[in-house]
């Protein structure tokens, strides 16, 4: 069998396309064996959107969850609905806003613990 993602990340996808879809396509990747992403201003985090090529890139190994899978998946799920809220805000012709992004990740973290992502359903 070949999984390309996790249960967790799965389920955080269908949420977001469910909940909050858009017209334009964004690609996901996930950098398995990076601790972090280098956006193209020299920027380091957890993950980055870069609008010119409408792609998320998300680090894949995180190491202050080294010893807990649960909370690094997500972890990678938070950084995935705030990279994507920055996918949204660059669809509506809108600067990026970290706040808004932040705010968006967090709540879509919590629907998620709501809906049991991350409960070992890998």
């Amino acid at each position: 069998m070949i999984v390309l993602f996790n249960d967790t990340i799965h389920q955080a996808i269908k949420y977001l396309e469910e909940n909050h879809p858009a017209e334009e396509k964004v690609y996901l990747h996930i950098a398995e064996g990076f601790d972090c992403i280098e956006s193209p201003d020299g920027q380091k985090g957890f993950g980055c959107y870069i609008p010119a090529e409408k792609c998320i890139y998300l680090a894949g190994d995180l190491p202050e969850f080294e010893e807990d899978a649960q909370e690094k998946d997500l972890a990678i799920v938070e950084t995935l609905a705030h990279e994507y809220k920055h996918f949204m805000q660059h669809c509506e012709g809108k600067e990026f806003d970290e706040e808004e992004a932040e705010n968006f990740a967090a709540q879509v973290l919590a629907d998620c613990r709501k809906r049991g992502c991350g409960n070992g359903n890998d």
